[in-house]
């Protein structure tokens, strides 16, 4: 299973972003599932891997929220044929993982 760390992004970014991106052809995602992702884990092939990565998170539980800023855009693979959609952000916070 292809896993990420991910954050939710409040209505309002998310509403204002799904605008942004209809403007890029190609297949767009649903507006509720437009997110940060926050680390990629790419492949995961076992319940232990999943459950080793849920146990060392639990931490993130005392995080109501952290303030963002956006900063920069791109799209890969190509602009021909784009992929996915990137915004950069930027954070004071630093959670490492």
């Amino acid at each position: 299973m292809r896993c990420f760390i991910g954050a939710e992004l409040p209505p309002d970014v998310k509403s204002k972003l799904w605008k942004l991106g209809r403007n890029i052809k190609g297949k767009h995602v649903e507006m509720e599932n437009l997110h940060i992702t926050i680390k990629f884990l790419g492949e995961l092939k076992d319940d232990n891997s999943i459950s080793n990565i849920i146990s060392r998170l639990s931490f993130i539980d005392n995080y109501n929220s952290i303030k963002i800023k956006l900063n920069g855009a791109g799209i890969f693979p190509s602009k021909i044929k784009p992929r996915v959609v990137w915004i950069g952000v930027i954070s004071k916070e630093f959670i490492d993982f």
